[in-house]
């Protein structure tokens, strides 16, 4: 695709999925749109989903693991990073469904957790990271769609879970990509509007 062609679509995915994301509901209630929270929040994750492929392919293919797209981390680091991270995302979801304790490491200090992780990736191929992003992230998606919908702002009292809702789960990981899609446009120098350089939101500091 055309480099031109390829930032007019990412811009344009990327206003898609911020407006769908105003549509999902309020954050500090489990309140969302009568009859439609869950497809709401569905359509909001596809399309930060496209915004985010069609984003990360606007990195120089030779720089992908030498070039910075998210402060020091190359596309290749942010890759592996997107993937552990949709690995937690659908741990959490497995214990707000079943109660089950984690079973996987975790710490709330995000710097040293995403040091961690980093450094659990290091040694990986480009295809294992590109495959685990792709993968992980299809896997929260169809383990979110198997969601009954009165059960997805249905508040639970599991003490192991960093989510009262699935439906915060979900937001979290909504927030993720459409934050590092625009990581990756800012530091790339990406001719697009303002607000898409920048990102914050109640899960997204």
């Amino acid at each position: 695709m055309d480099r031109g062609l390829l930032i007019e679509s990412s811009v344009c995915a990327a206003m898609h999925a911020r407006e769908l994301r105003c549509d999902i509901g309020a954050y500090d209630t489990a309140a969302m749109n009568p009859g439609g929270c869950k497809q709401d929040m569905m359509r909001a994750l596809a399309a930060a989903e496209i915004e985010m492929l069609l984003t990360a392919a606007l990195a120089p293919v030779g720089n992908r693991q030498t070039q910075g797209v998210c402060e020091e981390w190359t596309l290749y680091d942010l890759l592996g990073h997107l993937a552990d991270w949709d690995t937690y995302f659908l741990a959490w979801l497995q214990q707000l469904t079943s109660g089950e304790e984690p079973s996987l490491y975790f710490t709330e200090d995000g710097d040293r957790f995403n040091d961690w992780l980093l450094e659990n990736r290091q040694g990986a191929s480009w295809n294992t990271n590109w495959h685990d992003f792709r993968h992980n992230r299809t896997q929260l998606i169809t383990a979110l769609q198997q969601v009954p919908e009165d059960e997805f702002v249905k508040k639970r009292n599991n003490q192991h879970s960093s989510f009262p809702t699935v439906y915060h789960c979900a937001w979290s990981a909504l927030e993720h990509y459409i934050h590092h899609a625009a990581d990756i446009r800012r530091q790339l120098g990406i001719d697009a509007p303002a607000q898409l350089l920048d990102f914050r939101g109640p899960y997204t500091c």
